[in-house]
């Protein structure tokens, strides 16, 4: 067994023992600094003023069952239990991780006063600065109005939020939305239709220091004969693998979703939610003769551990209206039909992209935080005649987790909801994109299972009278900062 990793195992055994030694206290002698020395005795400031060596190198501890492995729990009788935590450099043993992502990468590195490194603090790899005005160009149609992109947030160095628009619309600054949220050291995604400048290019701000991802799944442009016109269907449940028979899919597992649509659909509108993962990984949804297995090159949604977390994508079916789901991580799979798109339907909708607008936001004065089983109306201000509203909704702050979900005020009853349209963790900001039916007057209404804040941004809405149409694309990574 390599001497870094028998180094190891005495740190695992004896850094509890260091921190009742701080309290016990009395000063000794300051020994010859050296990789095998740890600290005793600090002084009021926190450095150091006694170095020792442990009584003992050797341990009678097998060899980890795993190269890199580390000793977490150690007895006179050697190791109890080996791990792979990623937050010790084994390359450099003295530096431990003070902040570990919930992706596995260390964003800040620290010694502690306890042990005395051997080199100096590994590089740690940040995302994009905080305020950071970001230009992508998503290769969309030359006629396109928009671009539906499915935006991921990795590693923030802290919570925050990205907004997305048209370049010449996007200032620097704060922003009065968002197209994003995510919490620190995190990966998270939300889709989107961001608004293009007339060189078919859009822009991404980021309130915090985060790495971006963004993956086109198609555009909107004007009316032409092969475009595709919206086909809105009531939500219905089309998958959900926590309900026997089904089972939890194992990593790198590809499942199979028959939504129901009919003949001739190119690409269906659907929530995916990723409910308890056992690690932090991602999903890919595309048409089933697509999908092949291994990693994916792109992603339909993010997910954690132990969470429940929705994310709305545009998904190509195959001739019989399926699709298929990689999951990279074990994880249980609901999904959620909104609607389809197609050419050729009768009653289908056009789109009309609007200036993206704050509808709602109950954190701001006369409104309050809605209780659990609350019912939120929003008025979207919407023109009369939109069957649909494309909307981001936004969970801040809940107490604790649970759901939203939204539909037309007028088929929206109290009480527990058999669809979602998005998720939410306690104390945490969330936010997943979604086409909620409108009532007549042009609003719609929001049930919430737990008490949670509430923030819309409307992006567009869907009619008879929409002159927009939606060209799919197959998923493509347009922007990737790490």
């Amino acid at each position: 067994m390599p001497c870094a990793i028998r180094r190891w195992v005495w740190l695992a055994t004896i850094t509890s023992v260091v921190a009742v030694l701080v309290v016990a206290g009395g000063v000794g002698q300051k020994a010859l600094a050296n990789d095998y020395y740890v600290c005793q005795i600090f002084d009021l400031q926190g450095q150091c003023i006694d170095w020792y060596p442990p009584p003992s190198f050797t341990t009678t501890s097998p060899d980890p069952p795993v190269a890199g492995a580390i000793c977490d729990t150690a007895t006179d009788l050697g190791c109890q239990r080996w791990v792979l935590p990623a937050f010790y450099d084994l390359a450099n043993w003295g530096w431990m991780c003070d902040f570990n992502s919930k992706t596995g990468k260390c964003l800040h590195w620290t010694w502690g006063n306890r042990i005395k490194p051997t080199g100096p603090a590994p590089v740690v790899l940040i995302g994009l600065a905080a305020e950071t005005v970001t230009t992508v160009n998503p290769g969309a149609g030359a006629n396109a109005s928009a671009v539906l992109a499915n935006l991921t947030m990795v590693d923030g160095a802290a919570p925050g939020y990205i907004t997305a628009d048209k370049c010449s619309a996007l200032l620097a600054g704060p922003q009065t939305r968002s197209n994003g949220n995510h919490d620190s050291g995190e990966a998270i995604a939300n889709l989107s239709v961001v608004p293009l400048d007339t060189d078919g290019r859009f822009c991404v701000y980021n309130q915090v220091s985060v790495n971006l991802l963004a993956d086109v799944q198609g555009y909107f442009a004007p009316s032409t004969a092969d475009g595709q016109l919206f086909v809105q269907s009531a939500p219905s449940r089309k998958l959900d693998t926590r309900i026997p028979p089904l089972t939890k899919p194992p990593a790198g597992s590809i499942t199979k979703v028959a939504t129901g649509v009919v003949p001739g659909t190119s690409a269906v509108l659907v929530n995916l939610t990723m409910v308890d993962g056992a690690t932090p990984g991602y999903i890919t949804a595309n048409k089933c003769s697509v999908l092949t297995a291994g990693p994916q090159t792109k992603s339909s949604g993010n997910h954690g551990v132990s969470t429940a977390i929705a994310n709305l994508a545009v998904v190509p079916v195959d001739s019989d209206g399926s699709f298929c789901i990689y999951n990279q991580q074990p994880v249980n799979l609901v999904v959620d039909l909104q609607g389809s798109f197609t050419s050729n339907a009768s009653g289908a909708l056009g789109f009309t992209l609007s200036t993206p607008s704050r509808r709602l936001d109950t954190r701001v004065a006369p409104l309050t935080r809605p209780g659990a089983g609350a019912i939120t109306k929003v008025n979207t201000g919407i023109a009369p005649g939109a069957t649909a509203a494309l909307v981001n909704l936004t969970m801040v702050e809940g107490t604790a987790a649970g759901y939203i979900t939204a539909d037309k005020c007028s088929a929206l009853v109290p009480g527990p909801q058999t669809k979602s349209a998005g998720n939410f963790t306690a104390l945490s900001a969330i936010a997943n994109l979604s086409v909620v039916p409108l009532d007549a007057d042009g609003s719609f209404c929001i049930f919430n299972s737990q008490p949670v804040d509430l923030v819309v941004d409307v992006q567009g809405a869907f009619s008879q009278t929409g002159a927009e149409r939606f060209f799919p694309l197959a998923p493509t990574r347009v922007l990737d900062t790490r």
